[in-house]
Formats: structure tokens, C-alpha cells, sequence
């Protein structure tokens, strides 16, 4: 099931991996009785949250390019008491899928066929979120975290940053980023494509909350891993990948120069980098295998994996500073 969902995921038919995705883990549920706190379950569930992350950046193209800022602004309040209502998830005591929805529900959506706009986008994101928290969940919930629910965790995280950013919500963003950095050095991985990416990204949180050095330390951190990985690496053996690479550390070594520039979106900023940062993805896993924290402050602490929240309960929320106009958004 992953693997089909993957090969849809590959082509960008974004729809068709999520049903792959959602009938892995049903598949799981249904073997092992319902049992929700199955380590299993995490790895389909990273899969699932991270394709409706894409589901929804591809919906935000659809309108345009239309930045989350404003729609979110208009409507999340709403869909955060929607989300509130919904009594099926991934913690819930009954068996089968995660969203359970009668047979009468399905129909009347597809009759209906909602448009394509800022409160469908809004969904997939809280969705995935909260698909991604539970993939969390389950992994800190194990007696022992190995290295490879570590590097599992790393990603979970990365795409909960990413979640986060589309949400506006900056600085859970940076705290999101920051414990997937932490993961990756705990496991040796520090010093690598993924780690840089994930340190651009960061910076680019840390810009747009106006904490300047901070962001200027992630991007030289960044920066730094990308130059030592081209030191290492000569141009005939990919000239496209090379090329790519260099092109990103270029990108970098201005992005240190022009912090105190005015910004665009968040969203244009995460495209530059993310199309350069982005590779195929490999046969044998459903992340891009891309590298350490700068010297910014760390985000909030994380509880206990004994003492982990709901996942329905966890929420993203922007600061004051992010929502000077006091929006109403989803509580943690």
C-alpha cells in the first residue's frame, strides 16, 4: 500500500497516495485489533500527514499562489471549531480508518463538490497536522526511541515545521525545525542535505519573526553544510545535481547578506528553496534523503513522551507577535 502511494506521490497525483496511505493504516488497524499506539502505524502516518501537506500547497497553487496569511486569517477560527467537533481520530477506541465518515457523508461531498479555496487548504493543513502529531505520539509513547524512529521523528518533525509555516505560525515552526535538527545530530546526521534544508527553513522563520541573527546563524549553518558537501563532490560525475547544489549554496550566501531586507511571502521564500533543495524520491523510502542547529535559542521543550498530549488536542497557534489582530485560531 506505502509503495503505491509513493509511486502516486512521485507523479504529484497527490489524491490517489493519501487513499494508499489512509488503506495502510487501516490495514494495520484492522491486524492488530485496533491498537492506535502501534509503532507500525508511524511510518504510514508520516507518509499520510506529509501528503496532505503537498495536497494542500498544491491547492494554495491552484488559487494562484494565494499566500495562507490572509485566507487563514478569514476562516481558520472556523475550522478549528470543526476540527473540535470531530469525534473519530487517531486516538479514538474504534476500529478502521482515522476519518470515519458515513457512507451518506461521502456521497453528499463529492455531489457537492467543494470548491477549490482557502478553507480547503485551511483543512488539509489541520489535517495533516494532526496526522503528524500523532505519528509523533506514537513514536515518543515507545519505551525506547531507536535510531531509526530518531531519524522517523526527524521527519515527522520537518513536516510539522512545515505544516506550521503554511499556518503562519512561525514560531512553533522554528520549535518544529529545532527538534528535528536535535534528532538528526543525536543519530550522526547532522551534517547533511537534510539538515541544511532544514536549517534554511528555520532561518526563513526566524526572518519573518524579525530575529535577525538567529536567522542569520541557521542560514550560515546552512551554508556551511552545503560547502562542505560541493568540496567534496566534482561536476562530471552529476553537473545537474551539482549545479543545483551550488545554485542553493548561492541562494544561501545572499540569504546571510539580505535579512535586513524587505519581505516577500513566506510562501515564495519556501519555493526558492524548497525547488532546490527537492530530489527525486528514492524506491526505498518516502522521504527525500537530503544534514547542526546555529546558535539561535531552543524551542519550546516537548513533554515527556510518558506525558504527550492528545494529538487532537495539539494545536497550532500563532503568537501575539504572528496575530496582532488577535485571530481566533486552533488552541493548544
Amino acid at each position: 500500500m506505502r509503495t503505491k502511494g509513493l509511486e502516486h506521490e512521485k507523479k504529484n497525483e497527490l489524491t490517489e497516495a493519501i487513499a494508499y496511505y489512509s488503506a495502510a493504516v487501516d490495514k494495520i488497524l484492522e491486524g492488530n485489533e485496533g491498537d492506535h499506539s502501534d509503532p507500525n502505524l508511524a511510518a504510514p502516518l508520516l507518509d499520510y500527514g506529509r501528503a496532505l501537506l503537498l495536497l494542500s500547497q498544491k491547492t494554495i497553487d491552484l488559487m494562484g499562489g494565494l499566500n495562507l496569511e490572509k485566507t487563514l486569517s478569514n476562516n481558520l477560527s472556523a475550522v478549528a471549531e470543526a476540527a473540535e467537533k470531530k469525534e473519530d481520530n487517531i486516538l479514538s477506541k474504534g476500529k478502521g480508518k482515522i476519518f470515519i465518515e458515513s457512507d451518506e457523508e461521502s456521497e453528499n461531498e463529492e455531489e457537492e463538490a467543494a470548491p477549490v479555496n482557502g478553507e480547503t487548504a485551511a483543512n488539509y493543513l489541520q489535517e495533516a497536522w494532526e496526522i503528524l502529531d500523532s505519528a509523533r505520539t506514537i513514536v515518543l509513547n515507545q519505551e525506547e526511541v531507536s535510531t531509526e524512529n530518531k531519524d522517523l521523528l526527524a521527519k515527522i518533525y520537518f513536516f510539522s515545521g512545515q505544516v506550521a509555516m503554511e499556518s503562519d505560525a512561525m514560531e512553533q515552526a522554528v520549535a518544529e525545525y529545532q527538534s528535528s535538527i536535535e534528532q538528526l545530530i543525536e543519530i550522526g546526521k547532522g551534517k547533511g542535505r537534510f539538515a541544511s534544508e532544514i536549517f534554511t527553513y528555520c532561518g526563513i522563520a526566524c526572518e519573518y519573526l524579525g530575529k535577525k541573527e538567529e536567522a542569520v546563524s541557521n542560514f550560515q549553518a546552512a551554508h556551511d553544510i552545503m560547502a562542505d558537501i560541493l568540496s567534496g563532490l566534482k561536476r562530471e560525475d552529476d553537473p545537474t545535481g551539482y549545479d543545483e547544489d551550488k545554485s542553493v549554496l548561492t541562494d544561501l550566501a545572499f540569504k546571510i547578506q539580505e535579512v535586513d531586507a524587505p519581505k516577500v511571502s513566506v510562501k515564495s521564500e519556501m519555493d526558492e528553496f524548497g525547488s532546490g533543495f527537492t530530489k527525486p524520491l528514492p524506491s526505498n523510502s518516502p522521504i527525500k534523503d537530503l544534514g547542526v542547529f546555529g546558535k539561535g535559542t531552543r524551542g519550546v521543550p516537548r513533554s515527556p513522551a510518558s506525558k504527550v498530549s492528545s494529538p487532537a488536542k495539539r494545536r497550532i497557534e500563532p503568537t501575539p507577535e504572528e496575530d496582532p489582530e488577535g485571530i481566533k485560531r486552533s488552541k493548544s
